[in-house]
């Protein structure tokens, strides 16, 4: 009998390809030079692999894919940049991705002049001409992104240097240059044509968003609203393409070509199903979940051609290698994480529970196993969105069983409209057909999110939470296969103690916070203090304002989660925050007239304040003055040196984001 590692022989090339990459994120370059002898030594035993014992072997594939882990990384991290212009100028480069949202467009650009990526913002109407793959030169100043210091607050220029973008610029004014085609621009090409089938139907705007984010991960239309609601009822993975739409996409190609198999080969079916498959992951831009459920369809339709045996598991960790090599920043990417966690839960649970009931009745099977997926993969993503979302719906299974049932025939729908309408016949009755059905998931989903305790908020997860956790389910997982009662007890006690432990132990809320968000355009104040609500003070106009509000309630949702706040009040510029004292943001000569009185801690001067800060001095009389960040740097300059050397109290906010 073979052992059971020889079913997976992708695992220790995997774990030894990631084991690599994290090896060089905390050492750095030094590192490369150790991996060359062992990398040859490793090389060396392969070829003289007859003589080797297997777990000699499984170290040599374990060391080889080390080292390689390691250089991948060492060309695929962004280069540092020193010294670099910061001054208003233009920048020519190729738009690579393109993102619109509330406040305007972010273009994300690989500069032509340093070959390094970019994220531009630009204000709605400046760059709606532009697509991916344009060269375009935009009218801007670079700056290098910083981390706010929020308690909490997650690296988002790790997030950005993982994603190849380096620098960040608002620009005013954008110019079209050219074109470069690319398999990117191509991708973006195709999936906004088949896209606008959809768009141009008469299916309601609601149903078409939510067509278009299943069936061709364009999720642009979907309204914030929406997305919450699935998220409280635990669908958030159905609005993000992923295993689930790719095995419908499955189920239905194979039986629209299942005469090929019965009449001519059934090995060219597999063949054309795969290139389908290909084609469908090409358009949708080889997202990790697409990417990875139709790498393990093409595995496992290459083992059938072939006809060789398949293991889904191993077809899992070889289609992670896969992309691993292709795109090593992947490993960071919270869709890749989640995607695989996914897929090998079910894999690990729903194989033991599936053979002890094969004797049931089909429906009771369909059921049962219909649960267990739910359950497996809410297992394994549950604490991971928790610690990257901090949600976790309560209710899930009451949303994911329905689902189950209608979103195939929801998808089917979908791509029979676009059929119908790209032949140019919009049929009406269809459309009705849709909008009802989706109406039917749109209020049930609603129903579920507004149940009471429908969702759990407010728990602040370290890190660290993560690895007894997945230990702890691997247990669970060998005790169903191997039938261990003792694993079993040891599993489910310890899952007790530790959620015994992260209630009582984390969660401890800070006394007092006060913080800048990064900006180089508006300031804006956001304060906390023990007890009482998080306070937002802005400089932006009101439109902007509440837009900013909910991306700063997006982008700190950890540090809501620490002072358990789901939410932050917006002040306007008139107002003095009371929670935190005195602090007032003065970015115009009017703000100097407010009727203000007593002793202000903090005056903070923006952009737009012409007049100097001696007058501020005079008429606040604060503890600090505070430079703002979005003050142009010689300016900001030219005030921090004046401040300091009169010996006044100064911050500067280029320097720092948290107020004591």
């Amino acid at each position: 009998m073979r052992p059971p590692l020889s079913y997976v022989p992708a695992l220790f090339p995997l774990c030894g390809f990631i084991a690599g990459m994290l090896v060089f994120e905390w050492v750095g370059h030094d590192v490369i030079t150790l991996t060359v002898v062992p990398f040859l030594i490793g090389i060396l035993l392969i070829c003289f692999r007859r003589n080797l014992p297997d777990w000699i072997r499984i170290v040599v594939w374990f060391v080889i894919f080390y080292c390689a882990g390691v250089y991948d990384m060492s060309i695929s991290k962004s280069p540092a940049v020193m010294n670099f212009p910061d001054d208003t100028r233009w920048w020519s480069g190729e738009a690579l991705a393109k993102e619109n949202n509330d406040r305007g467009c972010h273009l994300t650009l690989r500069l032509d002049t340093m070959g390094i990526g970019a994220l531009v913002h630009t204000p709605h109407g400046i760059s709606e001409q532009i697509e991916v793959g344009d060269i375009v030169s935009v009218h801007t100043s670079l700056l290098q992104p910083v981390n706010d210091d929020v308690p909490g607050c997650v690296d988002y220029v790790s997030i950005l240097n993982r994603k190849g973008i380096i620098l960040t610029g608002f620009a005013d004014s954008v110019e079209f240059k050219g074109h470069h085609d690319t398999w990117k621009s191509y991708a973006a090409y195709w999936s906004a044509r088949i896209a606008s089938l959809l768009q141009r139907s008469r299916v309601s705007s609601d149903t078409c968003g939510f067509l278009l984010a299943v069936l061709v991960g364009d999720d642009e239309w979907l309204d914030d609203d929406t997305r919450d609601a699935f998220s409280a009822a635990g669908l958030a993975h159905v609005l993000a393409l992923s295993g689930l739409h790719v095995g419908i996409l499955i189920a239905l190609v194979s039986l629209i070509f299942m005469p090929i198999g019965l009449w001519c080969d059934w090995r060219l079916r597999c063949a054309m199903i795969v290139v389908v498959l290909w084609i469908y992951a090409f358009i949708t831009g080889l997202s990790p979940s697409v990417t990875r459920s139709v790498l393990m369809a093409s595995m496992m339709s290459g083992g059938i051609i072939l006809q060789r045996p398949y293991v889904s598991i191993n077809g899992m960790f070889a289609a992670a290698l896969i992309i691993l090599i292709v795109s090593p920043m992947q490993l960071w990417n919270v869709g890749f994480q989640m995607s695989f966690l996914a897929v090998g839960g079910i894999l690990l649970f729903v194989p033991p529970v599936s053979n002890a009931i094969r004797h049931m009745g089909r429906w009771c099977r369909w059921i049962i196993l219909t649960l267990v997926i739910s359950l497996s993969a809410m297992a394994s993503t549950s604490i991971l969105a928790l610690y990257y979302f901090d949600i976790y719906p309560v209710y899930f299974l009451l949303a994911n069983i329905p689902m189950a049932i209608i979103l195939p025939l929801l998808m089917v729908a979908g791509m029979l409209l676009m059929v119908c309408e790209a032949l140019g016949f919009d049929p009406l009755w269809l459309c009705q057909i849709i909008d009802f059905v989706y109406a039917m998931i749109e209020d049930w989903t609603i129903w579920i999110g507004t149940m009471p305790s429908s969702v759990i908020k407010g728990v602040d997860l370290e890190g660290i939470i993560l690895l007894p956790y997945y230990a702890l389910l691997v247990l669970l997982a060998i005790a169903l296969w191997y039938r261990r009662t003792v694993f079993a007890i040891i599993g489910v006690l310890g899952m007790v103690g530790l959620f015994v432990s992260v209630a009582l132990f984390f969660g401890s809320r800070p006394e007092q916070v006060r913080f800048v968000p990064r900006n180089s355009y508006v300031t804006s104040l956001i304060c906390y203090n023990a007890g009482g609500e998080v306070a937002m003070l802005t400089t932006a106009p009101p439109m902007i304002a509440r837009s900013l509000q909910k991306e700063y309630t997006e982008r700190y949702q950890r540090f809501l989660a620490i002072v358990k706040s789901d939410s932050m009040h917006l002040y306007s510029t008139t107002d003095v925050i009371p929670v935190v004292g005195k602090v007032v943001l003065v970015y115009d000569d009017s703000v100097l007239t407010l009727p203000i009185s007593g002793k202000m801690e903090y005056a903070v001067i923006c952009r737009g304040y012409k007049d100097g800060w001696v007058k501020v001095l005079e008429r606040y009389d604060p503890n600090a003055i505070v430079l703002s960040a979005d003050i142009p740097k010689r300016r900001h300059l030219r005030l921090l040196d004046s401040i300091r050397i009169s010996g006044v109290p100064v911050i500067s906010l280029r320097e720092k984001s948290n107020l004591p």
